[in-house]
């Protein structure tokens, strides 16, 4: 999550940064509206309660039980006032957070500016484009002359945009898994981590699928957990909570998992 007091220093950066994605600047000004108005409330909330302070001990000097007695009302009544603006600090602080959660990193400063795929820069290419003398086909569309892809029994085992894959397609998908974890592993450097094909909201909040994606994600509401999306979050959150030493780095993983998004 982005730095408030950051977004306080320098509110035109992350204007600029967040338009630059296709935002609206004045998100950022509605983020620095709520935190006004959290921090008047806590100022509020601390003068009143140096008010009670005050009253408290004015109430052991009063010279009459008469004068005792207005005072401890005075001070009875600040607790309704007091408990307001606590429920009103909380809530600002709520939405507050939520606002700025809602809020996209910073772009860097070397990335270009653009509205659409026509924008993009192309700054490096790696081997050569095949040249066909055939109309070459997608993969669906192979897989539906091979009857490799069935996608009329996925749809009813499981709805829309599901499929099962048959004979050598299955085949070959097992295969591509065991060898891309192969190659990374043996020649890549990293290591194979078997992981949870569910995760805790707050873990999906680490690595930004949350609150943005959440439309986008599975949640079994019951035990209050998430399928995974893709195997980035549980390996971006592995080392959560967890202070590493520099010369433990870098530390390369890789996963296979299941990618539960709609």
């Amino acid at each position: 999550m982005l730095d408030l007091k950051a977004i306080r220093r320098d509110p035109d950066l992350y204007k600029a940064s967040h338009a630059s994605r296709g935002g609206d600047p004045a998100d950022i000004d509605a983020v620095i509206a709520l935190d006004e108005q959290r921090r008047e409330a806590i100022t509020q909330m601390e003068a009143l309660r140096a008010d009670r302070r005050q009253m408290s001990t004015q109430i052991g000097r009063a010279k009459d039980a008469e004068e005792r007695e207005a005072l401890k009302a005075k001070v009875a009544g600040f607790k309704a006032d007091l408990q307001a603006l606590e429920d009103q600090s909380r809530d600002l602080e709520a939405q507050t957070n939520a606002a700025v959660a809602a809020l996209p990193n910073l772009v860097a400063a070397d990335v270009p500016k653009g509205t659409t795929e026509d924008d993009n820069v192309v700054i490096a290419t790696h081997g050569e484009i095949p040249a066909y003398d055939f109309q070459p086909k997608a993969h669906w569309e192979l897989g539906l002359d091979h009857e490799g892809i069935d996608f009329d029994r996925g749809v009813k085992l499981a709805g829309s945009r599901f499929y099962v894959l048959r004979d050598q397609y299955a085949r070959l998908q097992r295969a591509l898994i065991f060898y891309l974890l192969d190659l990374h592993t043996t020649r890549g450097g990293y290591r194979e981590l078997y992981l949870p094909f569910v995760v805790r909201g707050e873990t999906l909040f680490a690595s930004g699928q949350l609150p943005k994606f959440a439309d986008n994600l599975y949640r079994d509401h019951q035990d209050d957990v998430w399928l995974v999306p893709t195997a980035e979050v549980p390996i971006t959150n592995f080392h959560g909570d967890e202070i590493l030493e520099a010369e433990q780095l870098p530390l390369r993983y890789c996963a296979y998992t299941p990618c539960f998004r709609r």
